[in-house]
């Protein structure tokens, strides 16, 4: 959500943290953080992991979501601790808000004129890396057609590229942009969450918003399973699709952690490979990565997902029972 390397205060702070008790062991999920960073501490470092997830690509039909990954590895590292078949029940991430995150996103709703009696589609424009952000073009094609949907859409502000919802805004007509509540940059990342929550649709590239949006989300004051409704669509370019998208249709993929469907829209980019896997390293001149995307696709998905709602509020608003 801030920047896509860890900051000098950042690391400080987890150096205090990890420095605060007498930690056994201390598992680096990050390549971006060195285990030096940690001290004298018995460190496993997330590169054993990576391998398993390189191997894993060339198993099409095998789930090699890197959250997925992650809860296999611990099940390797602690396989004399962790019930039997610890990894295969794994359904996704949990993430836990308080319940004044969830307050703050409904009276950002409610102050907004978001009504809660039509679809909400919440999109994110921007992403850590221009391989995996979509191309200002094709995000200004996407929200002139999702206007035509009967809903209301929330657009990210831009938290590297800076500004980029606005200037998506400036680049409608203005019958267009008057329908799109910008959210912005300042907002806190639990209420951040707690707003998806709230929306029936979220579009995203390849970030770490597309992960909050799959995770299912619970109070962490009661405990309670929040809403967790929200169809996640993803689109990617440069980025391996099934280490970090989520697919509850296609074999190999992990579905998000919803009560909703979840897609992968993947760019047929001839070039990408397995090192497009570090999007951070790439050092290509040009973006071909979503050359080949097909707009109609994601178009014709989210419309049929729309629908769908409209139907199910249309029943809830006249207590018409389902079919």
């Amino acid at each position: 959500m801030g920047a896509p390397f860890p900051t000098e205060s950042d690391l400080s702070t987890l150096a205090h943290l990890a420095g605060s008790k007498d930690y056994d062991l201390i598992i680096n999920f990050s390549p971006m953080i060195e285990d030096k960073i940690f001290g004298k501490r018995n460190v496993v470092n997330f590169s054993i992991m990576a391998v398993e997830m390189v191997r894993g690509e060339g198993y099409e039909e095998a789930i090699n979501n890197v959250s997925y990954q992650g809860y296999k590895f611990i099940e390797k590292i602690f396989h004399d601790s962790v019930p039997p078949g610890f990894g295969d029940r794994f359904s996704g991430a949990n993430i836990y808000l308080p319940d004044k995150a969830v307050e703050s996103a409904s009276d950002f709703l409610s102050g907004h004129d978001v009504s809660r009696e039509k679809p909400i589609i919440m999109f994110n424009p921007d992403a850590s890396s221009r391989f995996t952000r979509m191309p200002f073009d094709v995000q200004s094609d996407l929200l002139k057609r999702l206007a035509d949907f009967d809903c209301d859409i929330l657009l990210g502000a831009g938290h590297i590229e800076k500004f980029i919802g606005y200037e998506l805004i400036y680049s409608l007509p203005a019958e267009i942009s008057q329908k799109i509540v910008i959210v912005p940059s300042s907002m806190e990342i639990d209420v951040y969450a707690a707003l998806i929550d709230f929306a029936d649709v979220f579009i995203t590239g390849d970030t770490g918003p597309l992960h909050l949006a799959a995770a299912r989300k619970f109070s962490r004051d009661s405990g309670k399973s929040l809403r967790n409704k929200t169809a996640v669509f993803s689109v990617f370019g440069g980025t391996p699709p099934r280490i970090y998208g989520y697919d509850s249709k296609t074999p190999g993929f992990l579905g998000a952690n919803q009560d909703a469907p979840s897609r992968a829209f993947i760019s047929k980019s001839l070039c990408r490979n397995i090192t497009c896997i570090n999007k951070m390293a790439k050092t290509c001149k040009e973006v071909r990565c979503f050359k080949p995307l097909d707009h109609d696709e994601i178009i014709s998905v989210v419309a049929g997902y729309i629908e769908s709602i409209h139907n199910r509020y249309i029943r809830q608003k006249y207590s018409i029972p389902a079919k």
